[in-house]
């Protein structure tokens, strides 16, 4: 048994040690409950059955618009959607964005639940309080409460390329989350729930993924007409530049970039004339010191825009060169 230690109420200069759910109180100034979340909240998250598969999903407009992920849709033109009370409906998929495992549901009778509020992603702070709201392993209506664990994680999307920016939380997500929403401290939607580590087991090991509602923002529109668009795309694989390279390639200490190890063939790179064992030193403008920032600058960017990347050879040799981004190629039926 362990032994526990009771401290003087009267101690000075201890501060008491909260709960995720104690620190929402004190969060934010205008930050509400977990409870009064969850009671304007939950009766917006649906519960979405599609073919074998299931998951969560989220209102966001009276019309009875409904944003899910695209791996809980899947094949799917027609999907049951049963909200808190117990109601049915059959949901039509409007789009699914594949990139960023994002998909629309349309039902066709108005809703009579309030609409979750969309926040932004742009702002949001390690550390501070994150909920989840979906129905893991099949049970409607949990929440959980945790915080942002970090941000601008790199994850993998349906189509096999990275999704940047992701949101990393420790409010437990497990099979059946997917597709529900992330919400701050004023109950207003920041991710929506997409992946999780598990360290070989089935459920949360305190490591879930969110795609930031502010690329879903960005997609939106393509969603809502059928006509979704193909992000950005250089075309490299590459490897940061740290001490074990450095050490391997017999780089200064003080280089940092990104070594690149593939071009695709036919890509932006390729046409530039990137080439394997180069290192990118700068992009658009910005100093690359590791892997992730090439993607998450690649994200802010549009199809048929120039760029600057500045390379240095294995020989010491430096060069500018100017890179025209072209659209993702579209994935095989199959990826």
């Amino acid at each position: 048994m362990a032994r526990q230690i009771i401290q003087p109420a009267a101690a000075p200069n201890i501060e008491k040690v909260r709960t995720p759910a104690e620190a929402l109180q004190i969060s934010r100034p205008n930050s509400l409950s977990a409870q009064q979340i969850y009671k304007r909240d939950a009766p917006a998250v649906v519960y979405i059955q599609a073919g074998q598969g299931s998951g969560s999903g989220f209102v966001i407009s009276k019309k009875g618009e409904i944003l899910t992920n695209a791996h809980v849709v899947g094949s799917s033109s027609k999907v049951q959607v049963t909200f808190a009370d117990g109601q049915q409906r059959i949901g039509l998929v409007r789009a699914s964005d594949r990139s960023l495992d994002v998909a629309l549901i349309k039902i066709s009778d108005p809703v009579k639940v309030q609409p979750i509020k969309i926040g932004s992603s742009s702002k949001l702070q390690v550390g501070q309080v994150a909920l989840a709201i979906g129905n893991p392993f099949g049970l409607e209506q949990t929440l959980t409460v945790g915080i942002i664990s970090a941000l601008k994680r790199s994850i993998q999307g349906l189509d096999g390329y990275t999704v940047p920016n992701a949101i990393q939380t420790d409010a437990a997500i497990n099979p059946g989350n997917s597709g529900g929403p992330l919400l701050d401290s004023q109950g207003r939607v920041v991710g929506i729930n997409t992946q999780i580590l598990t360290g070989g087991g089935k459920g949360s090991v305190g490591i879930g993924f969110a795609v930031p509602i502010n690329a879903i923002k960005a997609s939106l529109a393509g969603l809502r007409s059928g006509q979704v668009s193909r992000p950005a795309w250089l075309g490299i694989t590459g490897l940061t530049v740290d001490n074990r390279v450095r050490q391997k390639l017999k780089l200064p200490k003080s280089l940092s970039g990104v070594l690149v190890q593939a071009v695709a063939p036919g890509s932006p790179a390729a046409k530039a004339k990137i080439k394997s064992g180069e290192i990118i030193t700068s992009f658009d403008g910005h100093k690359i010191i590791e892997i992730d920032q090439i993607p998450q600058l690649v994200a802010t960017l549009q199809p048929g825009q120039i760029v600057k990347v500045k390379l240095l050879s294995s020989n010491g040799s430096e060069r500018t060169i100017k890179v025209t981004l072209t659209a993702r190629p579209r994935p095989s039926p199959d990826s």
